[in-house]
C-alpha cells in the first residue's frame, strides 16, 4: 500500500530538500532473525528493537553518510559511488554492493552542537500519519563526550578507543509496527540537485519520486526474502535455546564465566567503602559505581545478539555495526524520549535477582517494594531525573506519571518509574539531551560530583558504557536509551560494564555481586551461543 502520492510530494518541494516516501504492506511479526540482512547491509547498520512491550523495530542496512568524534573534533564520512548505489537499490532486484566511504569534511565544536549543524542540512517533513521514526541520524552518545566535570581525564592505553560518539544518517529504513502488524519501507530523497533559482524543475521530481518509489518495493520484497531466507536457521535456534534454557540454571554465579574484570572483588569493595566515606561527609547522596568485565570471543556479534533476543528480550534493545566495532545490546532503560514537545522518561533504581519459581519472585518482589534502602535510593533517582527534564521543561509541566513498579527481565528485576514534561519553547532536542545526559541513575545524586568521584575511582573511562544510543529525525523528534546490559565487540573479544549504586546502607560484598548480576544474561548468551556452535561441529 502505498502511503505517499504525488500530490504530497509537489507541496513538500516548495519548502522540504528531503522528501518521504512511504510505501507499506502487512506483516506478521519480526523474523526469527536478521543474520540474513546482515548479508545485505554494509559496514554501518543497526536494529533497534524494542521487546515483548514496545511498538516499533527499526532496522536500517545503509547509511548515506556518518559521523565520528572525540573531544571537539569529528569527522564526517560519505558514501562513495551513491547515484550507483541508489539506482541498484531501485532497480530490478535490490542488492547492497560492496560500499566504501571516504572522508568529506572535518568538523570542530562541542558534540551536540556539530550533531545539530549536522542535521540542519536536511529538511524533511514528517508524514502525518507517521509517528515513529522514519529517517534521519542513529547513532551513540558515549559517557565520555558531554564532560561535566572540570577536569576530564585523558585517554591511556588502558581505556576504551572508541570515538566518543558516532551517528549515522540513514534515509532508507525498515519499519515494524507492532501493534498493527505491518512493515513501512521508508524512504528519503534529496531534491536539491534538482533545485533552481526558479524552483523544483517537476519533470525531475516526478522522476525522483517514482525512483523512490521502486526503491521503496524493492526494499520491501528484500525483507520479505531475507525473513524467509533466515526462518529455518531462527527456528533451529530458537528450539536449541529452549533446551539449554531447561538444563541451564539461570542463577549461575557470574564468576562462573572466567572473565578478565579492571576490578577484583578487593578492588571494587575498597572503593564502595570510599564512596561512603563521601556520603557520611556530605558530598553525595549517591554513586553509581561500576566494574568492566572483558573476554574472547569466537563468534560474530551478529549471532550474538541473536541469542541475547531470545533469552533477555528487553525495551531498549538493539544491534549498533559500527564498522571496526558492533555494540551488541539489551537495555531495559529509556534515558529520553521527544514526540513534538512531549517529553518522557523512565527511570530505573533497585534491583534483584529473578527466583527459580514464580513463587519465589513474588517474593522477591514484595521484599524490593518494601525495602527501605530501595525506595529511598529509588525516590532519590527520580528526584535527580525530575530536575534534568525540568532544565527542558516548561515550568510546571513535569509529572510522575507512574511510580515504583516492578519490572521483571530474563535475570533480574527493576523498580521503574515513568515521567513526563512539556518542552521549553525555543529549545530542541539537543537541549534536552544536553539538560538529561548521562543518566542520573548510572552516575548518582548530585550529578556532578558523583561523576568527578567516578573520575577518581573507576580505574579506566567507561567509554560507551551508561551513555546513550537512540535516533534523532529530520523533524528533530529522538528516542534514546541508556546502555547498560551491553556488550561491545571488537577484535574477538567482548566487553562488558555493569555496576551498582552506593548508599551509606550499601554492603560492599552485597554490590559486586548485584554489579556481577546485572552482567549475567549477556554473558549467558555468550555461553548460550559457543554451545550451540559446539554441538553443530559435533
Amino acid at each position: 500500500m502505498i502511503r505517499t502520492d504525488w500530490q504530497d510530494w509537489k507541496r513538500w518541494s516548495r519548502k522540504y530538500t528531503m522528501l518521504p516516501y512511504i510505501y507499506e504492506a502487512e506483516w506478521k511479526g519480526l523474523p526469527l532473525s536478521w543474520e540474513a540482512f546482515w548479508d545485505q547491509a554494509g559496514p554501518y547498520s543497526f536494529v533497534l528493537e524494542s521487546g515483548r512491550s514496545g511498538r516499533y523495530t527499526y532496522v536500517g542496512l545503509l547509511p548515506s553518510a556518518y559521523i565520528c568524534g572525540c573531544g571537539e573534533e569529528a569527522v564526517e564520512y560519505v558514501l562513495l559511488d551513491r547515484d550507483s548505489v541508489q539506482e541498484a537499490l531501485s532497480g530490478a532486484s535490490a542488492h547492497l554492493l560492496s560500499v566504501r566511504y571516504e572522508p568529506a569534511r572535518k568538523m570542530q565544536g562541542p558534540p551536540l552542537d556539530i550533531l545539530r549543524a549536522w542535521m540542519a542540512e536536511y529538511h524533511s517533513p514528517l508524514p502525518e500519519e507517521m509517528s515513529c521514526f522514519t529517517g534521519g541520524c542513529a547513532g551513540y552518545l558515549g559517557y565520555d563526550s558531554l564532560p561535566m566535570t572540570k577536569q576530564p581525564r585523558s585517554r591511556t592505553e588502558a581505556d576504551p578507543d572508541e570515538p566518543d560518539y558516532l551517528f549515522m544518517l540513514f534515509d532508507r529504513i525498515w519499519v515494524y509496527d507492532h501493534e498493527c502488524e505491518k512493515l513501512s519501507v521508508c524512504v528519503h530523497i534529496d531534491i536539491s540537485r534538482e533545485m533552481s533559482d526558479q524552483g523544483v524543475d517537476e519533470a525531475k521530481l516526478l522522476e525522483a519520486y517514482r525512483r523512490a518509489a521502486r526503491t521503496a518495493e524493492n526494499l520491501a520484497d528484500m525483507w520479505r526474502v531475507c525473513a524467509e531466507k533466515a526462518a529455518a536457521a531462527g527456528k533451529t535456534r530458537r528450539a536449541r535455546f529452549e533446551q539449554l534454557a531447561k538444563a541451564e540454571d539461570r542463577n549461575t554465579d557470574g564468576e562462573a564465566y572466567l572473565l578478565e574484570t579492571n576490578m577484583s572483588k578487593e578492588q571494587f569493595t575498597a572503593a564502595v567503602k570510599r564512596v561512603q566515606d563521601y556520603i557520611r561527609a556530605g558530598e553525595v547522596l549517591q554513586v553509581n559505581l561500576s566494574l568492566s568485565q572483558k573476554r574472547k570471543v569466537d563468534l560474530a556479534p551478529e549471532i550474538l545478539y541473536e541469542w541475547l533476543r531470545l533469552l533477555n528480550p528487553s525495551p531498549y534493545m538493539g544491534l549498533l555495526r559500527l564498522g571496526e566495532f558492533q555494540l551488541v545490546s539489551g537495555s531495559p532503560e529509556l534515558l529520553i524520549k521527544k514526540s513534538g514537545n512531549h517529553l518522557r522518561t523512565r527511570p530505573i533504581g533497585g534491583t534483584r535477582k529473578r527466583g527459580r519459581t514464580e513463587e519465589e519472585d513474588r517474593a522477591l518482589e514484595q521484599e524490593l517494594l518494601t525495602n527501605a534502602k530501595e525506595r529511598s535510593e529509588h525516590k532519590m533517582l527520580v528526584d535527580v531525573e525530575y530536575a534534568d527534564l525540568s532544565r527542558a521543561a516548561e515550568h510546571g509541566t513535569v509529572s510522575v506519571d507512574q511510580f515504583m513498579v516492578i519490572e521483571r527481565y530474563s535475570h533480574v528485576m527493576h523498580l521503574v518509574s515513568d515521567l513526563s514534561a512539556k518542552l521549553r519553547q525555543g529549545l530542541d532536542a539537543y537541549d534536552v539531551l544536553e539538560a538529561v545526559f548521562p543518566g542520573g541513575t548510572i552516575t548518582g545524586a548530585p550529578k556532578r560530583r558523583t561523576m568527578e568521584i567516578i573520575e577518581e575511582l573507576e580505574p579506566t573511562r567507561r567509554g560507551v558504557y551508561t551513555g546513550s544510543f537512540g535516533w534523532i529525525d529530520y523533524k528533530g523528534n529522538m528516542e534514546f536509551n541508556i546502555i547498560i546490559r551491553t556488550m561491545l565487540v571488537r577484535g574477538g573479544t567482548a566487553y562488558v560494564q555493569a555496576g551498582a549504586g552506593i548508599v551509606s546502607e550499601s554492603v560492599p560484598e552485597r554490590e559486586y555481586q548485584e554489579s556481577l548480576s546485572k552482567a549475567q544474561a549477556l554473558w549467558q548468551a555468550v555461553h548460550y551461543a559457543e554451545s550451540a556452535e559446539k554441538d553443530s561441529l559435533t
